[in-house]
Formats: C-alpha cells, structure tokens, sequence
C-alpha cells in the first residue's frame, strides 16, 4: 500500500481502538466525559472493576490458545477467541444487571428506612464480581454496605455527615487548583474539618484504607 493507504488504514484503526477504549472505560465507577469539548458531564457504567481480572485471564487465555493453535496449523484457529470475546460481552451484560439490580434493591432498603432520594452507586470490588461495595448519599448524610444477590440488604453502619454543601469549602478552595480539580471530578464528596481548621476531601468510592491516599486533598486554612 502506498503512504496515504497506510495513513488511512492507521486512522481508522486508531479510532477503533480509541471507541474500544472508551467504551471499557466507561464501564467503571471513574467514569469518563463522553461529550467533551462540548459538555463536561460525567458518565458511570457501575458494571466492571477498572482492572478486571476475570477479563484479562479470560481474553488473555483465549489469545494464547489462539496463537498456539494457528501455530499448529488448525483451520479455525480464530474461533477460540471470537468465542472468547462473546463469552466477555456476556460477563459484561450479567455484572450490568446485577449492578442495576443491586442499585434498586438498596434503595428501596433505604426508602423503607426512611431515607428517600438517596443516589446509590454499586461498585464491583476486584474479584468478587458477583458482589457490590454499596455507597449512597442523601443531602446531608452517606453511608455504605455490602451487597450479595441472594441475601438480605443490610444498610450497615449508622449514616454520616458528608458535609459537601458546607459554605467554607468554597472560601478554602477557591485558590487552591488541586482541591477545584478534585470537586469536578469527584462523584460523592465527602469533606471532614480537623479542630484547626483544616480541611480533608475525599470520594466515597475511594474510601478504602488502600486507595484512599489516592484520592485525598487537604486544604489548609484561609488566613
């Protein structure tokens, strides 16, 4: 092929695995903002870990099979991953369902319990696919449980305050970049006041004593 073929086929190659990319992206609690430049809007898919590692052993298998198959001299060498992938799709549609199932199934706990409009956000955990970490939020207070298909919504832990609409988080952050950065992106806020004034943001989807260093901003102060 001459160079402009090659330009061509490369762009559009290109641009297939930027929308493969989004499209996977798009299916953690991170989320992306599908309609940048024009809207800064988030999007959440709730469905797979950001690493999932069912996906990657799964894919990762079928390739290996594939090559060494084709290696060999098998005729239909390339139905082991077309499989493969149709066996993801369908792990990434059932963990959709649980997702959407785990999200309704708490939020009527919670308007039993008395906490109506709460957002509920399912988060899968690294391995246990089958299961969600639960965090939900009403105005002023959050919370989080754990949920598994077959067993009954516990809401766990008494709620706390997540104080996102407290009027001295926009003095303090105001001229701080990082903090800015870190309430456009952050999906459930939750902001804390140490005795001296302080201020610690953090995400509840990040809570965990792994990753919360990760996603921590602390403000100190206005003079």
């Amino acid at each position: 092929m001459d160079n402009l073929t090659h330009s061509l086929v490369g762009a559009l190659l290109g641009q297939a695995g930027l929308k493969r990319k989004t499209a996977l992206d798009w299916l953690n609690v991170y989320g992306i903002r599908l309609l940048e430049p024009f809207s800064s809007q988030w999007f959440y898919g709730d469905s797979i870990f950001i690493i999932d590692l069912w996906l990657w052993v799964g894919l990762g298998a079928a390739l290996w099979s594939s090559l060494r198959a084709e290696r060999r001299g098998a005729t239909q060498w390339a139905r082991r991953a077309q499989a493969a992938v149709l066996v993801a799709c369908a792990y990434i549609f059932a963990n959709g369902v649980l997702t959407g199932m785990a999200e309704k199934r708490v939020a009527a706990a919670l308007d039993q319990a008395g906490i109506d409009g709460a957002t509920v956000v399912a988060s899968p955990p690294p391995l246990a696919f089958w299961q969600r970490n639960i965090f939900w939020r009403d105005a002023e207070n959050y919370g989080a449980t754990r949920f598994t298909p077959f067993a009954e919504v516990d809401l766990g832990q008494p709620p706390k305050p997540h104080n996102a609409h407290d009027p001295r988080i926009a003095a303090m952050t105001a001229t701080n970049d990082q903090a800015k950065a870190f309430l456009f992106w952050s999906r459930m806020p939750v902001a804390s006041f140490a005795d001296d004034g302080t201020l610690t943001l953090t995400d509840q989807r990040f809570g965990d004593p792994r990753a919360v260093g990760r996603f921590r901003i602390v403000v100190q102060p206005v003079d």
